[in-house]
């Protein structure tokens, strides 16, 4: 993607000239390939490999799931246009809530001068690491979202548990 921000073209996932390309080698090759083009991205294009990373991490903060995205009304219903909507609403929303929540959350119990558990640190640790690492694949809706939404959960369950004094971790 920051290769394409560079030289002003659109970036659509596997489809591009250069993605192409790449895909005609051996696993091994490709890594390599990918190994010396994140230096020279690293060196010569580090505003758009940043823009593209910001970018990343903001599309797959804000969308929804993508197989709810992809159902088509193969059968002609009258009420899929309504439950699409619906459903696509849900996992927006849930999306964001959730990955709001969890940043937050995170942040607050690594950062919070009372001391809290390792358990808990660990889950904030996990969290960060997920949502931060989710930067790397571009266009993937909640993909990797999705594997600390339960986590989250955890924590939202602990910050409120404590401020009533009933302690779950």
């Amino acid at each position: 993607k920051a290769d394409c921000l560079k030289k002003g073209i659109d970036f659509v996932p596997g489809e591009n000239e250069r993605a192409k390309h790449f895909n005609q080698f051996s696993s091994h090759e490709q890594k390599k390939m990918a190994s010396n083009d994140l230096k020279d991205q690293l060196q010569n294009n580090m505003f758009n490999l940043v823009k593209a990373y910001a970018s990343c991490l903001y599309s797959n903060s804000s969308k929804g799931g993508y197989s709810v995205s992809e159902c088509k009304n193969e059968a002609s219903t009258s009420y899929f246009d309504f439950f699409y909507f619906v459903f696509k609403s849900i996992g927006k929303i849930q999306n964001i809530l959730l990955t709001i929540a969890g940043i937050l959350l995170s942040f607050y119990y690594l950062f919070n001068k009372r001391k809290s558990d390792v358990l808990t640190k660990i889950i904030a640790v996990l969290i960060l690491y997920v949502f931060f690492i989710s930067g790397m694949s571009c266009l993937q809706c909640d993909r990797f979202h999705l594997l600390f939404f339960p986590l989250v959960i955890v924590l939202g369950i602990n910050f409120f548990s404590k401020k009533n004094n009933n302690y779950l971790l």
